[in-house]
């Protein structure tokens, strides 16, 4: 496989590093710190948005399997997630002026879930397409390295930039992380980087459409409705369940320690966001 299209593929997962980045870093503390929304209602949205991607992620899966087009299977859920994404991200950080605590819960948690739902249509397909274009196990593991590579790209590249070039101090507000209008032009980037890049994958690897595996009849699937019930019954196998809350604990710490270390250093050690980017 050439480099240029293992790069192709890999970039399309930026917009996966952006999210998690602009997430777990700087939306909790925007609605929180900045708009006043209590931490108890953002949390709550935030888990609300989590538990609807956990069931989302496994139906668009076993859709995309099952989808027929001259556009392949993966390619066109790529291309449906990919066009809006930018749009749900800049408007999650443009909340109108104005809202109580029940519109910035309403508005977040609704922005939330469309951003994830339409990462979704792009990530889990992505996936699916690299397994498919690869042959063989060594191939498919590089692949797989540009892959996570380029997700770390995505997330390195929303927390340095969003703090160095984003919150700049000034006179009303020393710490620029505290300026309610700085936020909507952040959120324009980060929708930009996380769309352009996965356009770049989706058309940079559109020639492997026709070499692409078809969708293969399966008796004994279940409708994708019931695809996170097929999930939750694999976890009767011990292995699998190890598989499972490992990860699930590790990303809770991650995600604990992301979402405060902005709160340590702004409150405790008084950085500027340049000093935490």
């Amino acid at each position: 496989m050439q480099l240029s299209m293992k790069i192709g593929y890999g970039i399309g997962q930026v917009s996966d590093g952006v999210k998690q980045a602009s997430f777990a870093i700087f939306l909790f503390f925007y609605y929180n710190q900045v708009l006043g929304l209590p931490g108890s209602l953002a949390g709550a949205a935030s888990l609300i948005a989590l538990i609807i991607d956990a069931v989302t992620d496994p139906m668009i899966g076993q859709v995309s399997d099952r989808f027929k087009s001259r556009w392949g299977r993966r390619h066109p859920f790529m291309l449906a997630g990919a066009i809006p994404f930018g749009f749900a991200v800049a408007m999650l950080f443009a909340p109108p002026a104005g809202l109580g605590n029940a519109g910035l819960f309403a508005w977040m948690l609704g922005f939330a879930v469309l951003v994830r739902l339409l990462l979704t249509f792009f990530f889990v397909p992505h996936l699916s397409l690299g397994a498919e274009m690869a042959r063989g196990y060594h191939e498919r593991t590089a692949l797989i390295s540009y892959r996570v590579f380029f997700s770390f790209i995505g997330a390195l590249l929303t927390a340095v930039i969003g703090f160095t070039v984003f919150f700049p101090p000034g006179d009303a507000y020393p710490n620029g992380m505290l300026n309610a209008a700085s936020y909507p032009a952040f959120g324009v980037f980060v929708g930009v980087l996380a769309t352009a890049t996965m356009l770049w994958s989706v058309f940079s690897t559109r020639s492997t459409i026709p070499h692409l595996a078809g969708p293969r009849a399966d008796p004994e699937a279940t409708h994708p409705a019931l695809g996170f019930i097929t999930v939750v019954r694999t976890l009767r196998y011990r292995s699998l369940r190890i598989l499972f809350f490992t990860p699930v604990l590790f990303m809770t710490m991650a995600g604990v320690t992301q979402t405060l270390i902005i709160y340590v250093g702004t409150y405790l050690f008084g950085f500027e966001p340049k000093h935490i980017g």
